[in-house]
């Protein structure tokens, strides 16, 4: 079920690199402390999470699926100069042995994955007591800008492809933006709720970043090229002559759900 946002990996490194100032410090009063902590970072991406990840001390391996993603995440990493393993692989077949992560992170991924198959791999590879952390984090709408993008989108692209991603699609309802569904499996896989919340937080945007921004979205990602590089040039016109020179503060909200695998009895 994977979508290959590797079509638009420069994009998505570019534009996708936000991640919630107080995010670490959030987890740190929920208990949560990546110091000296296995993890595996599934999803990984261009590594923004993985790299953060290896910042607060943890031994990080990011899995990734995508060979343009993995190899923009390794050359990220020898900029940045943090020390972590990047390792072709997916949630459902992680490059890991029993019992391996005291920890599990996924940003931005799981409405991507086939939920059963992922779960009985982290169920393997997390160790007894273990934390999974599930994240995702997205701009609200209810502005200006967002909301006229989503309409320019919605009048130019295939009916339907303004949709929610991937098993969002399906949900009917939802906590902090997580179907009802994931909680219920999570649970039958011995993955209990330790804490859900959320953070609020803004990110800044030039008209180009913001074009930037919306290639790397699924609802553009899954067009043919044509499609794509039409409706990119349009809606660049479109912010130009709409906000010229322009800086938008875009909300962006991330949600957290955490998890801690229950140790067998």
């Amino acid at each position: 079920m994977y979508m290959h946002f590797g079509k638009e990996a420069s994009a998505y490194g570019k534009y996708r690199n936000d991640l919630p100032s107080d995010l670490f410090s959030s987890l740190k009063q929920r208990g949560v402390s990546f110091h000296d902590a296995v993890t595996v970072d599934i999803g990984a991406g261009t590594g923004v999470l993985s790299r953060a990840l290896s910042r607060e001390g943890a031994v990080v391996t990011g899995v990734e699926p995508s060979p343009e993603l993995l190899n923009d995440a390794e050359k990220m990493q020898r900029q940045a100069g943090t020390s972590l393993f990047y390792a072709s692989g997916s949630a459902e077949e992680l490059p890991a042995a029993d019992d391996y992560a005291d920890m599990i992170t996924v940003m931005r991924a799981w409405h991507w994955f086939d939920r059963e198959k992922a779960l009985q791999e982290i169920s393997r590879v997390l160790q007894p007591n273990g934390h999974l952390l599930v994240m995702d984090a997205g701009f609200q709408t209810g502005t200006d800008i967002v909301d006229k993008t989503i309409t320019f989108l919605i009048e130019r692209l295939p009916e339907g492809s303004v949709s929610p991603a991937g098993a969002k699609a399906a949900s009917k309802q939802r906590i902090l933006g997580f179907p009802v569904e994931w909680f219920e499996e999570w649970q039958s896989h011995h993955l209990s709720l330790k804490e859900l919340y959320s953070l609020d937080y803004t990110v800044s945007f030039t008209n180009t970043e913001w074009c930037g921004r919306i290639s790397s979205i699924s609802w553009i990602v899954s067009q043919e090229e044509e499609v794509r590089r039409k409706v990119m040039e349009e809606l660049a016109e479109m912010l130009v002559s709409e906000y010229p020179g322009a800086v938008h503060s875009i909300p962006h909200t991330c949600s957290i759900a955490v998890l801690r695998k229950q140790a067998k009895t």
